[in-house]
C-alpha cells in the first residue's frame, strides 16, 4: 500500500505541475497554426491543394493526421493538446522507466522513479502543438524500443518486431527526423539478427513499414517538388539567418554544446558520468553492456547527424531525454548501497532539486515573449460577449483562440474573423492590437497610430474606445470596442 501511496503522490505532483504549466503558459505558434490547417484539410473534403502548399509541403502528414483523429473523439483543439501533453508525456516517462526496470534486471529502483517522471523539461511546455510533436513523436519511438527490447530480450516473436518497426516508421511521417532513429534502430536489428535478417518474416518486418511510410513519403515529395530529399525542412543554415540560433561559420557540432542547457540538468549529467566510470571501471553483464551501448548510441548519433544538417532546438532534442534518463538513472543505481536511508534521502534530494528546476522555468516562462495573452484576450471577450460579431486584429493565433471558422484576409496585413452566419465584410466591433510580433515598434502606442491613422485600414478610431488591456512585461495587449456596435 505504501508503495502505490508513493507512486500516486509522485505521479500526481507531475500531473498536477503539467496541468498548472499547460494553462498558465502553453500557447499556440504560427507552425501550429499550419499543423491545424493541415489537419483540417485531411479531414474535411480531403483539400489536397492546401496539403501539398509550399508553406505546407515541409510539415509531414503523420502529425495532423494523428491530432486530426484526436479532435474528433475530443472535440477541440485545447483539449488534443491537453490530452498529448498529460497523458502521452506521462506514458512516455511510464515506459522509460518500465525499460529501466524491467531489462536491467534490478529491483532497486524505487528511489529513481521520481527522476522519470517530474523530470523539468517533461513538464513544461510553452508551444503546446509544437511540443506536442514532440511528445507524440517520442512517445513512438520510447514505444518502438520497448517492443524491440521485448523482441531480442524477453521472446523472439516476430510481432513485436513488427510493432516496433511500423512505430519507428511512423514516427518519421509525424517528425522527419525520424527517419534517423528508424535507420539506426534498423541498422541494430540487422546487427542482432546477422544471417537470420535473410528470413523472410524478419526482412519483411523491416521493409513493409519502410514502404507503407518511408519510401512512399519521400516519393510524395519528390513528386511534389521535383527533389529527392527525406524532408523539405529549411538547413542549418537557413535558421542560423533567418532564426538566430546559430553563429554563421561557427562549427555545426560545436552547436551541440550550446544545447545542454535545454536538455541536462545536475542530477542527469551525475547520472551520465556515473555510467561512464562504471562502464570503465565496473564489469555489466555482456547482455546488459549491449543495451547500454544502444541506449547511448541512439541519442547520440541522433544528435550527430542532426548537428550537420538541421537546426537543433531544445523540442528537437526532446525525443532523446527518455534515453538519457535510462542511462543517468543506471549510473546512480550502480553506486548506490543497499542503506535504504540513503535512498529516500537521494529520492528527497532528486524531487527537491526538480521544484527548483521548476521555479528557474516559471521564472523563464514569466520573463519571455507572451502569446499567452492573446489567449488570455480572447476568453475574456469570449465570456464577456456571447452576441455574434466581427473581430480585426494582426495575429492568426488570436483568431485561433476564439474558436474561428470563417476567416478573411483583408488589406494585406489584417485578420477578419466574421463570427456569424455570413462571410461579407463587417465594420469591426472589436479591434485587438499588440506588440508582441511588432518588434520594430517599440510602443503599442506606435502600432496603434499606424494602424488607426493609415487610410488603408478605413477604421475611425474615434469610434472605438479602449475596452480592456493585458499586460505581461513589456508587452502589451489592447482591445478596443465600437462605441455603437
Amino acid at each position: 500500500m505504501k508503495l502505490y501511496s508513493y507512486y500516486f503522490v509522485v505521479i500526481f505532483i507531475a500531473v498536477i505541475s503539467k496541468i498548472f504549466f499547460f494553462y498558465e503558459f502553453s500557447t499556440i505558434n504560427d507552425d501550429d497554426l499550419r499543423y491545424i490547417r493541415i489537419s483540417n484539410a485531411i479531414f474535411e473534403g480531403f483539400n489536397y491543394s492546401i496539403i501539398t502548399n509550399i508553406d505546407h509541403i515541409a510539415f509531414p502528414p503523420g502529425y495532423p493526421l494523428v491530432i486530426g483523429i484526436e479532435k474528433f473523439f475530443l472535440k477541440t483543439w485545447e483539449n488534443v493538446y491537453l490530452f498529448n501533453f498529460l497523458l502521452l508525456s506521462t506514458l512516455i516517462s511510464y515506459f522509460a522507466y518500465v525499460i529501466f526496470k524491467r531489462f536491467f534486471s534490478n529491483n532497486n529502483t524505487l528511489f529513481l522513479f521520481p527522476i522519470f517522471f517530474l523530470y523539468p523539461f517533461l513538464i513544461s511546455s510553452r508551444s503546446v502543438f509544437s511540443t506536442s510533436t514532440v511528445i507524440i513523436f517520442t512517445f513512438l519511438i520510447i514505444l518502438g524500443v520497448f517492443y524491440l527490447f521485448k523482441f531480442f530480450y524477453e521472446t523472439k516473436n516476430v510481432f513485436y518486431l513488427y510493432v516496433c518497426n511500423f512505430l519507428l516508421a511512423f514516427a518519421y511521417l509525424v517528425r522527419p527526423e525520424g527517419i534517423y532513429f528508424f535507420s539506426i534502430i534498423v541498422l541494430f536489428q540487422i546487427y542482432k539478427l546477422r544471417l537470420s535478417v535473410v528470413n523472410f518474416k524478419y526482412l519483411f518486418s523491416i521493409l513493409i513499414p519502410a514502404i507503407c511510410f518511408v519510401f512512399s513519403y519521400i516519393i510524395f515529395i519528390y513528386i511534389e517538388t521535383g527533389v529527392l530529399t527525406f524532408t523539405y525542412k529549411p538547413s542549418i543554415y537557413d535558421y542560423s539567418i533567418h532564426r538566430g540560433n546559430f553563429i554563421e561559420n561557427t562549427s555545426k557540432l560545436i552547436n551541440i554544446f550550446f544545447l545542454t542547457p535545454h536538455l541536462f540538468n545536475p542530477v542527469m549529467l551525475l547520472g551520465l558520468l556515473l555510467l561512464i566510470f562504471n562502464l570503465f571501471f565496473f564489469s555489466y553483464k555482456k547482455e546488459n553492456k549491449e543495451k547500454i551501448y544502444f541506449l547511448f548510441g541512439i541519442p547520440l548519433i541522433f544528435i550527430f547527424l542532426l548537428a550537420y544538417k538541421y537546426a537543433l532546438i531544445g523540442r528537437v532534442l526532446y525525443s532523446t531525454i527518455p534515453f538519457f534518463l535510462i542511462l543517468s538513472s543506471l549510473g546512480i543505481q550502480k553506486v548506490m548501497p543497499d542503506s535504504k536511508f540513503i535512498k529516500y534521502l537521494l529520492s528527497a534530494f532528486i524531487i527537491v532539486f526538480f521544484v527548483f528546476s521548476y521555479s528557474l522555468l516559471l521564472t523563464q516562462n514569466i520573463f519571455s515573449n507572451h502569446p499567452i495573452l492573446y489567449k488570455k484576450a480572447a476568453n475574456f471577450l469570449i465570456k464577456e460577449d456571447n452576441s455574434l460579431f466581427c473581430v480585426a486584429g494582426r495575429d492568426l493565433k488570436l483568431f485561433h483562440y476564439l474558436n474561428d471558422n470563417k476567416l478573411m484576409l483583408i488589406h494585406g496585413s489584417t485578420y477578419l474573423m466574421v463570427n456569424s452566419d455570413h462571410e461579407e465584410r463587417c465594420e469591426p466591433k472589436y479591434i485587438i492590437l499588440s506588440n508582441l510580433n511588432h518588434i520594430s515598434l517599440r510602443t503599442i502606442s506606435e502600432l496603434e497610430e499606424k494602424y488607426f491613422d493609415n487610410e488603408e485600414f478605413l477604421y475611425n478610431k474615434k469610434n472605438y474606445k479602449k475596452y480592456k488591456i493585458f499586460n505581461r512585461n513589456n508587452y502589451t495587449v489592447k482591445i478596443f470596442k465600437h462605441e455603437d456596435l
